[in-house]
């Protein structure tokens, strides 16, 4: 999804991921993964953009391995990072040289 508003200086966006793992000898692993972030751009020509970012905001981000051998099948579920928010600062030079 990506919405804008009237002021063009302004963006919003946002996505959603979901995953769904599943074996037959083990009971199936569902999560969604939730992002989204917004920004606005400073100065004269817009060349000064500050960012809110908002990762894994239902904090389900979950890594699945399945492992099997002869004798055995094994499902391994981990918390593989944590939800966190970001603050970017950035520049971007729209002229080079005279």
């Amino acid at each position: 999804m990506y919405a804008r508003c009237r002021n063009p200086r302004w963006h919003l966006s946002s996505n959603i991921t979901s995953n769904r793992f599943s074996s037959s000898a083990a009971s199936a692993v569902s999560f969604t993964i939730w992002n989204a972030s917004t920004s606005y751009r400073f100065m004269k020509e817009r060349n000064l953009e500050l960012k809110l970012s908002a990762l894994d905001i239902l904090a389900q981000n979950k890594s699945v391995a399945n492992y099997s051998n002869s004798y055995t099948v094994t499902q391994e579920v981990r918390n593989v990072l944590q939800q966190y928010f970001m603050v970017t600062v950035s520049y971007f030079p729209r002229k080079f040289g005279k």
